[in-house]
């Protein structure tokens, strides 16, 4: 388990350093989830990867990072259905209008809880 940890830390980490220097590809994306039900996929991504947190923490080398982060994805990938659809397309739509400034610093932030679930996701 810890192993695909790992991996989708890694793929959480160079998504963030792309859109660091892509951020209309940001955009694309916010894009292509707000069209139609697709940001229905995405709670369920976000729910899938709470599980894998979750089951996985205690074979990690910092348990609590990944109860944490499960608990926010599968937090975020439930009012992902139960909030009305046409209320989480005004949000999102709020993200993608933010300049690119803002696109970029949340980038890094993409790239720094990447990093840190890498790191957290060695054995212990």
């Amino acid at each position: 388990m810890t192993k695909i940890i790992w991996i989708i830390g890694w793929f959480i980490a160079l998504s963030g350093i792309f859109f660091l220097f892509k951020p209309a590809a940001a955009r694309s994306i916010i894009q292509f989830f707000k069209q139609g039900k697709r940001i229905y996929i995405a709670a369920v991504m976000r729910i899938i990867l709470a599980i894998i947190f979750l089951l996985g923490a205690q074979q990690c080398r910092i348990p609590w990072v990944f109860i944490t982060i499960g608990i926010i994805f599968l937090v975020s990938g439930i009012l992902g259905f139960a909030i009305k659809l046409e209320k989480l397309k005004t949000f999102i739509s709020w993200w993608q209008n933010k300049p690119l400034i803002i696109i970029r610093f949340m980038s890094i932030i993409v790239f720094i809880l990447g990093a840190i679930i890498v790191y957290s996701a060695l054995s212990a």
